[in-house]
């Protein structure tokens, strides 16, 4: 009983890693393509977080953790630890301050969009910064690839293509909008738990 769990569950994940690396590569290589099919996805928030967000920001935080024990002179296993939850939390806790905020200003600018599809418009280009940052910290020498973030906003662009096809003005000022809260949120929250972090 216990090995057909485990393979129930084993079967499970290679499901869930099959379809993150999937909707990755489409979202990354056909932007397009992938939001027509992620628009017309009846999913709650909590699935978009447990199948997409928390994976790449599990894979962030990890990368996070080894980077700073391989790549800071003295073996801290505090500090890494620190580092890594700090990483988990600003992600996180940025993807959903982003939202909030969306949920609160989007209707002003004339997106009326649902909770689920707005949350999708936050988290799916966030995988910019959670797959920049994990090579980053695997491989310090790729620093220079941070100015591929702005690709978070060309992946906004074409979902909002979607959602607003008729309104030109309201897309850029939209994917403005969108691309500054999740690019700068996280990289705020990050700062405030250094600086009142006692360690």
């Amino acid at each position: 009983m216990a090995d057909k769990n485990m393979n129930k569950e084993a079967q499970t994940l290679r499901v869930l890693y099959k379809n993150l690396f999937s909707r990755l590569k489409d979202l990354i290589l056909n932007p397009g393509k992938a939001w027509t099919s992620i628009l017309t996805e009846q999913v709650q928030v909590n699935d978009v977080l447990a199948q997409f967000s928390l994976p790449l920001i599990g894979a962030y935080t990890a990368a996070t953790f080894i980077g700073y024990l391989f790549f800071h002179q003295g073996l801290s296993f505090d500090l890494a630890l620190r580092d890594a939850l700090f990483a988990f939390s600003s992600c996180f806790f940025g993807l959903y301050l982003a939202w909030f905020l969306l949920i609160k200003l989007l209707p002003a600018l004339q997106l009326n969009a649902s909770k689920e599809n707005i949350f999708k418009l936050v988290a799916y280009p966030s995988l910019v910064i959670y797959l920049i940052g994990t090579i980053n910290n695997l491989v310090p020498q790729t620093y220079f690839f941070g100015f591929l973030h702005l690709y978070a906003g060309y992946i906004i662009w074409e979902g909002l293509g979607l959602l607003i096809p008729d309104n030109k003005d309201s897309r850029i000022l939209l994917t403005i909008v969108i691309t500054i809260a999740i690019l700068v949120l996280p990289f705020v929250i990050g700062k405030i738990l250094f600086r009142i972090s006692p360690i």
